[in-house]
């Protein structure tokens, strides 16, 4: 995330977005969510919100079985496909360079991005204790305040 982060920050990225998908609206609520978030406003990445019931739908009506749920898209230069996924991390994975494949993916985020939702943090202690940290920030953030997180 740095890398990236510093090329944006260089002007070499144009934008940084990312889509969070949840199960139950209780998981906005927890405090390695909201952190994220604010994180994410505080670096001027741009980020949505959407339930896993209307991402699901949304994938399953693009018609391509053979797209994963969890992927990104760096560009027109490659795409990244999750294999193995849990909750926490990724097992494993894979780049793709196939300009066919990155389309698709392409027009399907860009679908899913039409129907999700912005959603601020409006946590003033979260936004005064947090001021001057950047989404790189998150990792050291979230786990030394472990005691805040359940």
């Amino acid at each position: 995330m740095k890398g990236l982060d510093a090329k944006f920050r260089e002007g070499n990225i144009i934008s940084i977005r990312r889509l969070f998908i949840y199960e139950q609206k209780e998981e906005l609520e927890d405090f390695r969510t909201r952190l994220c978030f604010l994180l994410h406003a505080q670096s001027n990445y741009e980020y949505k919100i959407i339930s896993k019931k209307d991402f699901d739908s949304i994938l399953l009506s693009f018609g391509d079985r053979t797209l994963v749920n969890d992927f990104g898209i760096y560009g027109e230069h490659f795409i990244w496909e999750t294999a193995i996924e849990n909750k926490v991390f990724i097992d494993s994975g894979y780049v793709n360079v196939d300009k066919k494949r990155i389309a698709k993916y392409t027009e399907l985020y860009k679908r899913i991005w039409t129907v999700a939702s912005k959603y601020e943090i409006l946590d003033n202690e979260l936004i005064t204790k947090y001021k001057n940290f950047r989404m790189v920030d998150f990792r050291t953030i979230s786990c030394s305040n472990s005691s805040e997180n359940s």
